[in-house]
């Protein structure tokens, strides 16, 4: 009630219809208060944990995100899901129990805004019959065939929301991988790889970064000139020059100088959270990304 403007973000808007993997997220505010926009998130209160700690899924997480959530998951409901693909459901059951309640979903840059990347960890030793589990699962939903270092189970699948090919036509690269605790799925290849390439330590990880060496959890990180990359593509993307020409001229003229001059003004953050207010949001407070922690 004090913000002069406030701009609220539900659950389905900000998981793009993957909430059934993420219950606990219930939105996200931004309140413009003395100049800035101050940003808080919301939970449901009771899939909440207290002080859980996000330092390792950070390391997981390959660097140049536009904006990452660390959430905790509901793995129970998630294996409701995936029960008739899993088939063998002990395994599905003892696999999902060993993984760590916290997960985080990332979107880059260079990918679709319907193909996020989403990382999660084991927290214990993974059963035996995980790797042939995650084959199945990968073959059942998209026809996923295994690499060579049996690792990663990718496949093309046609969809209208996918990226435009040559022919065009649309369709996404769709990926799910394992390696060591790490497990990463994405409807883009390219960002399995990446998170492949942080765990084999071949490439940065977010959490090198010098705003995670701040000695408190993160839940939530954003660059603003990436992001504003990501959605200058989106919007090219479903307003094709030869389809949109009147509606593409005038996101040049008016959306494409907003976006460039937002991401040359704000810095990238690190979110860190506050206490929780009598709404149910939680207050964000802002960190430096890319340089020393304010």
């Amino acid at each position: 009630a004090a913000a002069r403007h406030s701009v609220v973000v539900g659950s389905k808007a900000l998981t793009l219809d993957y909430a059934r993997f993420l219950p606990a997220l219930a939105g996200m505010r931004f309140d413009h208060l003395d100049g800035v926009w101050r940003p808080s998130l919301r939970l449901d209160a009771q899939r909440r944990p207290e002080g859980f700690e996000t330092a390792t899924i950070w390391q997981a997480v390959p660097l140049g995100a536009a904006l990452c959530a660390a959430l905790p998951v509901d793995w129970t409901r998630a294996g409701e899901a995936l029960q008739p693909l899993a088939g063998d459901a002990e395994t599905l059951k003892q696999t999902l129990a060993a993984l760590d309640p916290l997960g985080a979903v990332c979107w880059y840059p260079g990918a679709r805004l319907a193909a996020p990347l989403f990382v999660a960890r084991a927290a214990r030793e993974l059963p035996a019959q995980a790797g042939e589990l995650m084959a199945h699962i990968a073959e059942q939903a998209w026809g996923g065939q295994p690499s060579a270092a049996q690792e990663l189970y990718a496949a093309t699948v046609a969809s209208v929301h996918g990226a435009r090919r040559p022919d065009g036509g649309r369709s996404f690269d769709v990926a799910l991988a394992r390696r060591g605790d790490l497990l990463a799925f994405s409807p883009e290849r390219a960002l399995v790889e990446a998170a492949l390439a942080v765990q084999a330590r071949r490439a940065p990880a977010l959490a090198d970064e010098a705003g995670f060496k701040t000695g408190r959890g993160a839940w939530l990180v954003a660059d603003p000139a990436a992001l504003a990359r990501l959605l200058k593509a989106e919007v090219q993307g479903v307003l094709p020059r030869d389809e949109e020409s009147v509606l593409r001229q005038v996101a040049q003229e008016r959306l494409w100088p907003r976006l460039d001059a937002w991401g040359r003004r704000q810095p990238a953050t690190v979110l860190v959270p506050g206490q929780s207010g009598a709404d149910g949001f939680v207050p964000l407070e802002n960190r430096a990304l890319k340089g020393p922690a304010s």
